[in-house]
């Protein structure tokens, strides 16, 4: 069966609530039996002490033992001062139990009986006993007892004094203050339950609200919102999940684009092949043009290819599938190579190279996906600088940073182009005019690339006049370019 969070929760806290009633009780009563216990105690040595000073009187010119006067005086006294439950009790220093308050005859006391020896030996060692229980067999229930000695001078012996108070009292007392506390606690439950009802239904509330949105959500349905303002843990959580959804909206909108662009993508170039072997089968195309349609058709499957290569790659860099090996690398010479494989398109747009005559420049990354974003940003310059412009370098070190510049004249880029500029199978206006090999993915693998080498790039261009990438890497350390230096001169 389902448990619901309010139910867990309802009953954590009212677990928590009893625990804590049972143990703030529980120390409760062990403080209220220590303190009336020794208030107990005090009471009645306040009272063998009285009874004492009474005593030394007689005992200045009488045996106490044998002086009814005596007995008659401490009856009187405890009559008058003494409630029920409350007995004094006199024995000598054999134990001998020779005067009892209750009953006032002392020939009613049990036959023969003796205060055990231990307890009188103990007051003699400490000068007074306190304790708990029924005087070694001599009550019928317990009793609080407090008992001193005194001397007998005249007889030349001792008594022992006792004052006994029935329990019954305090556990009455304490039965009460019990009772009192388990009401008071059961009240305090049934209101903390009522509390916690009430609040939990208000938090549990905004809880079903998100599950009904995530349900929605795993349905693809990404437009309810939560409407969650709250200041707490639930209120960032709302607020999380409706990032979430606007995340998932636009990821399942770029997913829809992407289907939507590789079809595109795909469909054309086979259209175009599959028209072109289709003439060349029926002869609806000429012998003496087959080579020009078959260039055609290889171009496209060369575009076929390129697109397959580029996903390939893209995915396994977003997988992280893919290997990375962290190396020195010299832009300079990365950048040179590049050129050199692009010389006969430089040379037919009669392209100016500029800022390529400087000094080695070392970052650190992998070098063939270094490569791979140079070449790319290169191509895309070659592609789109005017005949007769100019593509220029630059090279700078930004503290820990290395950043390097792609700078070409031409047409250059209108703002809502820029922003759209790094997304996947994105062509300007003038790219998808002038540009029938490309498939849109080049700019979002470089992207890809640099950002999995914690870099940075981005791009400004003044519309009409020029485009300019800029990248950051991490720099080498001084003591790596120069190890990599030797090693290379070494080499030549």
């Amino acid at each position: 069966m389902r448990k619901s969070l309010f139910a867990k929760y309802i009953v954590i806290c009212i677990t928590i609530i009893v625990a804590s009633m049972l143990f703030i009780g529980s120390i409760v009563i062990a403080f209220m039996t220590g303190f009336f216990r020794d208030y107990e105690y005090q009471i009645i040595e306040s009272s063998v002490q009285n009874i004492l000073d009474i005593s030394k009187e007689v005992i200045r010119y009488n045996d106490i033992t044998s002086d009814a006067g005596y007995v008659n005086v401490l009856s009187t006294i405890y009559k008058r001062y003494f409630g029920k439950g409350t007995q004094l009790v006199i024995c000598d220093e054999y134990g001998k139990i020779y005067y009892h308050s209750e009953p006032d005859d002392i020939t009613q006391t049990k036959a023969g009986f003796y205060v055990q020896q231990d307890v009188i030996d103990y007051i003699d060692e400490n000068g007074v006993i306190k304790q708990t229980g029924d005087f070694g067999g001599y009550f019928n229930d317990r009793y609080y007892i407090v008992g001193r000695g005194i001397e007998n001078k005249p007889a030349l012996s001792k008594m022992y004094i006792f004052m006994v108070s029935s329990a019954d009292r305090f556990n009455n007392a304490l039965g009460n203050i019990f009772n009192k506390f388990i009401l008071a606690s059961v009240l305090a439950i049934c209101f903390s339950f009522i509390v916690l009802l009430v609040t939990n239904l208000y938090l549990i509330k905004p809880l079903k609200k998100l599950v009904y949105n995530a349900k929605e959500y795993g349905k693809g349905n990404f437009a309810p919102k939560s409407n969650i303002n709250t200041q707490d843990e639930v209120g960032e959580l709302a607020k999380a999940m409706d990032l979430m959804s606007k995340s998932l909206a636009q990821i399942e909108d770029s997913r829809r684009s992407f289907v939507a662009n590789v079809s595109h993508e795909l469909k054309t170039p086979m259209t175009i092949i599959s028209g072109f072997v289709d003439g060349i089968i029926d002869g609806t195309i000429p012998q003496t043009s087959y080579n020009h349609y078959l260039n055609i058709i290889s171009r496209e499957i060369k575009r076929l290819s390129n697109l397959v290569q580029s996903m390939l790659n893209l995915s396994k860099i977003e997988g992280g599938n893919l290997d990375i090996k962290i190396e020195p690398v010299d832009i300079v010479e990365t950048i040179g190579n590049i050129l050199i494989g692009f010389k006969c398109k430089i040379d037919n747009k009669n392209i100016v190279i500029k800022g390529m005559d400087v000094n080695d420049v070392w970052i650190e990354g992998d070098k063939g996906l270094i490569y791979q974003v140079f070449y790319n940003l290169i191509e895309n310059a070659i592609k789109f600088v005017n005949i007769g412009g100019y593509i220029e370098f630059s090279f700078n070190k930004s503290g820990s940073s290395i950043e390097v510049k792609i700078k070409n004249s031409g047409d250059g880029l209108r703002n809502n182009e820029i922003e759209q500029l790094f997304n996947r199978f994105y062509k300007t206006d003038e790219s998808r005019s002038g540009d029938t090999t490309g498939v849109g993915l080049g700019l979002n693998i470089v992207k890809t690339i640099v950002n999995l080498h914690n870099g940075d790039i981005s791009v400004n261009s003044v519309y009409g006049k020029y485009t300019e990438f800029e990248v950051k890497f991490k720099a080498i350390r001084k003591k790596q370019k120069e190890r990599k230096s030797k090693k290379r001169h070494d080499q030549d």
